[in-house]
């Protein structure tokens, strides 16, 4: 629908910090992100999004993709050595067994004699198999402060090794054999009678483990681990816990062995390779990242001047309204409305609004402008899309400075803290005083109870969560409440008030209204094109067996869920044009989305599934909004995926 155009370099710095704080949450250190980032830089130069309004988000997807892609790559690369290491190790001569008992009995040491609070944090974490909430809750701290020690005590750990054995490769050609299961089990009987009855087992799954806090999990069945006297009373327990934790410190900082060639075999080779093939690319991308820095560091001066330009002038401003006489009471009142748990943060408190309510009254203006031209059968010219861009960037970057300091299960980043109503409802305010019909000192007064009453029930709706409460149910509870709230706000308002930020044509629709919550699932919306003649399954269920990994003909077997589906949806289906189907409705967003919950709810309930199809129910992010299409040729097959 929009023309594409090239992407100018300094366009894509805008994004830079953002794009590298969550590279840095998908992945485990600095470099990598960096990594992630550049080549999501490369991929928006050499193949631009069609939609420049969703460059954000197309961004964040693209290093999402990049990062589970280099996770999958390293788990791979893990696995291969984890196969050599093992055949190496069922021919182990005596001295290689003596220098794996000593790695063991150092890396032991090396824990004890960390400092606090790092070896209370590890011996919790790995020795007595607490996870990370439990250690957070024990120790008192949050945990992302959990995550910190962790990742800070295991730095220390290689710094001794690194010391001690003379150096990484050293050290981690002694462990590598030993790292892997099936080589423990080898090592005597007693071990391989301990491992297959699973009474003791360890499981890895570095990067896997939970979504929000990115810490990696590593746990084991035996919980009677005890400090001092850990390796004389446990020392079968002891080899399998050290040498997981190994794996962490050791082989989780880049797999570089050093053998004699005696003992390299082909599948060592192909991973050298492919290790000098990853150096040479990180040299390249490092010598790209030092260019980009440049630049970068000139804008963060030219911003620092800047702000400093902006403190002085609010600074002014302050003095000035300070000597001014006092508004009359009754009538209106000015400047960013406080309220729940979120009003006093210093983003919302010293926000641009007047020009954050501009962007938003042009954007309006914008994309009326953009559905006349698709009305009429024209294509959106290209001077439209970058002038949407251009004002969308600057409500995304309301959006990047609250980034993680409110809470929110939205699949997009950015999103989910865009549309809480400490935003919403002060970009509402900001439009109407623009506007000339401000709010009242009452007004104000009952939008800040309202958005009180949010953080409440938001509360107390997430408190029923844990690790098994699916992705969707997250989102679409959520998306409810945020509608719910705005409706309330709305109804607060004037005629007047009302006439000016809710445009009938734009209001709660997909991709156009920047009021509206519904802006938390933009990129996760599929709209799935029912064209005359076809039914609901034959388009809907291709769908969420890939989304899935269901098979499609047990989704089929389910005849009677597919009717109740399609009976859920049926108030939504009412006959649309083709141009125009994409910018559906919030309220059709929800209600499909809970039919589509209640179906695979009820599925899972009746099937046997592998536990790869029931990870992907817990946390599919797609919603999937049926609707129909006016019959003309160029729709029957035409679809909007949003996942």
């Amino acid at each position: 629908m929009v023309l594409r155009r090239g992407i100018e370099p300094e366009e894509l710095l805008a994004h830079t910090g953002w794009l590298k704080t969550l590279a840095r949450r998908l992945v485990d250190d600095d470099a990598t992100a960096d990594d992630l980032v550049q080549q999501a830089y490369v991929a928006a130069l050499e193949r631009p999004p069609s939609d420049r309004q969703a460059l954000t988000a197309w961004l964040s997807r693209v290093v999402r993709n990049l990062a589970a892609r280099t996770h999958r790559d390293s788990m791979r690369r893990r696995r291969r050595e984890t196969k050599v290491a093992q055949a190496e190790g069922q021919h182990q001569a005596p001295h290689e067994l003596i220098e794996r008992a000593e790695m063991q009995r150092s890396m032991m040491d090396a824990v004890l004699e960390l400092e606090e609070p790092f070896r209370t944090t590890v011996l919790l974490r790995f020795f007595e198999d607490r996870s990370p909430q439990e250690v957070a809750k024990q120790t008192g701290v949050s945990i992302n402060t959990v995550g910190t020690r962790l990742y800070r005590a295991l730095g220390k750990l290689r710094q001794r090794l690194d010391r001690e054995q003379g150096g990484r490769a050293t050290w981690v050609a002694i462990l590598a054999p030993w790292v892997g299961l099936s080589a423990l089990s080898a090592t005597t009987p007693a071990a391989a009678a301990i491992t297959s009855s699973s009474e003791v087992k360890v499981v890895s799954a570095l990067g896997s483990s939970t979504a929000n806090s990115g810490i990696p999990v590593l746990a084991t069945g035996s919980n009677a681990l005890l400090g001092g006297i850990f390796l004389m009373q446990k020392p079968i327990v002891a080899s399998i816990v050290v040498g997981a934790l190994c794996s962490m410190i050791g082989y989780g900082v880049g797999q570089s062995t050093d053998h004699s060639a005696s003992q390299e075999t082909s599948s060592k080779t192909i991973l050298e390779s492919e290790y000098r093939d990853l150096v040479s690319a990180r040299k390249e991308a490092e010598e790209h990242v030092a260019s980009l820095e440049v630049s970068t560091e000139k804008l963060q001066e030219e911003r620092k001047d800047l702000t400093l330009q902006l403190e002085e002038l609010r600074e002014a401003k302050d003095a000035a309204e300070a000597e001014s006489e006092e508004p009359e009471e009754g009538l209106i009142s000015t400047g960013a409305l406080a309220f729940g748990h979120y009003g006093g943060l210093a983003e919302i408190r010293n926000a641009n609004w007047a020009e954050l309510a501009e962007a938003v009254q042009n954007i309006n203006d914008l994309m009326q402008s953009l559905l006349d031209e698709i009305e009429q059968g024209q294509t959106p010219g290209a001077a439209t899309s970058r002038r949407i861009a251009e004002e969308n960037n600057k409500l995304v970057r309301l959006g990047v400075s609250v980034l993680e300091k409110i809470p929110t299960h939205s699949p997009q980043y950015v999103s989910g803290e865009f549309t809480h109503p400490i935003c919403l409802i002060n970009l509402l305010a900001a439009v109407l005083e623009s506007a000339g019909v401000p709010l009242t000192d009452l007004q104000r007064s009952e939008l800040a109870a309202i958005g009180d009453r949010y953080d409440r029930d938001f509360a107390a709706v997430t408190s029923g969560y844990d690790e098994e409460t699916w992705a969707l149910t997250k989102i679409l509870e959520e998306l409810t409440l945020k509608r719910d709230t705005m409706l309330d706000v709305h109804e607060r308002l004037t005629p007047a008030q009302r006439a000016v930020v809710a445009v009938p044509r734009i209001q709660d629709r997909l991709h156009l209204d920047t009021l509206s919550p519904v802006n938390m699932v933009s990129l996760h919306v599929r709209v799935v094109r029912i064209a005359e003649g076809e039914t609901l399954a034959s388009r809907v269920v291709p769908r969420i067996a890939q989304d899935t990994g269901i098979d499609r003909g047990l989704i089929e077997q389910n005849s009677d869920l597919l009717a109740r589906f399609a009976q859920s949806v049926d108030e939504i289906l009412e006959p649309q044009d083709a141009e125009l189907i994409e910018f559906v409705h919030l309220d059709d967003i929800i209600i499909a989305g809970r039919a589509q919950e209640q179906f695979l709810l009820e599925l899972l309930d009746r099937s046997v599934l592998t536990d790869d199809q029931v990870y992907g129910l817990v946390s599919l992010t797609v919603l999937n909004v049926p609707q129909a299409v006016i019959s003309n040729e160029n729709s029957a097959t035409d679809e909007s995926d949003g996942g």
